[in-house]
């Protein structure tokens, strides 16, 4: 596989936001780490058929942050984003770079 190097430009996160779920390990991990800041922002999912049963409640990532360089982002919750965040891209390959 591909090693993926981020550039930073917070697409991902962006675009993707809303198109996932957060896993029960996710859920399980930040009970553990008492993080009641991410817990407050996911929901049950009722219509649990893709292995998701908590859903993020807000229309953009909450924890997405824009740094003082023009056009560069970061994670506010880096050590423990949720599983689909933390495997992105999944084939290394980001789409929203032109040249990797």
């Amino acid at each position: 596989m591909i090693k993926h190097k981020c550039r930073r430009c917070g697409n991902c996160c962006i675009i993707h936001w809303g198109s996932f779920g957060a896993t029960r390990d996710d859920v399980i991990r930040w009970i553990n780490e008492s993080r009641i800041d991410i817990l407050r922002q996911i929901v049950a999912n009722s219509d649990d058929l893709n292995g998701e049963p908590y859903l993020f409640i807000s229309k953009m990532c909450p924890f997405l942050r824009k740094d003082e360089e023009p056009s560069l982002y970061r994670c506010a919750i880096n050590d423990t984003k949720p599983h689909h965040c933390r495997n992105y891209p999944d084939d290394g390959v980001c789409e929203y770079v032109a040249n990797p």
